[in-house]
């Protein structure tokens, strides 16, 4: 086939893509070469809206079902972390906040009222559950927030929190693969 001063147009990329293969875009025999004339890109609006919540509660359990639930029904935050009992209780006191419970840090982001509903369904559900939830709507709690939040490996300790909260299993599958590469060795 013969691609000389014909265009085409490449199908939308999957949505686990980063973008289409460039690589495929000059692809030819001889001399022929292909030029981009037209590119559209996809842009992304900044969210209205950055809500974080500090949720109390009694155990790393309560905080998994807390996730579960919210992911469950469409409510997923944008990210969250898991704090043990000695961070929770600086935290707490940081902001001021009588509990002596774990804590679990919710970011919630996007239109303002979408933020409002699903503020008011993860109220709703600790309401029932004995969960007490804290927005930092005050620039200074967000502040100290991001202090409990944001440090080199942070990325990374969200991803994990995220695959054990969901996914119980990928703890253990993680376990034994390690376990096997350590009797390899051995």
């Amino acid at each position: 086939m013969d691609f000389q001063n014909n265009q085409f147009k490449f199908k939308d990329a999957p949505r686990s893509a980063i973008g289409p293969d460039f690589n495929r875009l000059i692809v030819g025999t001889g001399e022929i070469f292909g030029s981009i004339k037209q590119v559209i890109l996809k842009v992304s609006s900044l969210p209205e809206c950055i809500l974080h919540g500090v949720v109390c509660l009694e155990s790393k359990e309560k905080a998994k079902e807390l996730v579960r639930y919210l992911v469950g029904h469409f409510a997923a935050p944008l990210y969250f972390k898991y704090l043990g009992l000695e961070d929770s209780q600086s935290l707490l006191q940081e902001m001021k906040i009588k509990d002596d419970r774990e804590v679990l840090i919710l970011c919630l982001s996007g239109l303002n009222e979408i933020i409002k509903s699903e503020s008011l369904f993860i109220e709703d559900f600790c309401k029932q559950n004995d969960l007490v939830v804290n927005w930092a709507s005050d620039p200074n709690k967000q502040k100290i927030i991001h202090q409990y939040v944001y440090h080199r490996q942070s990325y990374g300790d969200i991803l994990d929190q995220y695959r054990s909260f969901l996914w119980p299993s990928s703890e253990n599958a993680h376990q034994n693969s390690l376990e096997k590469e350590i009797e390899a060795l051995v």
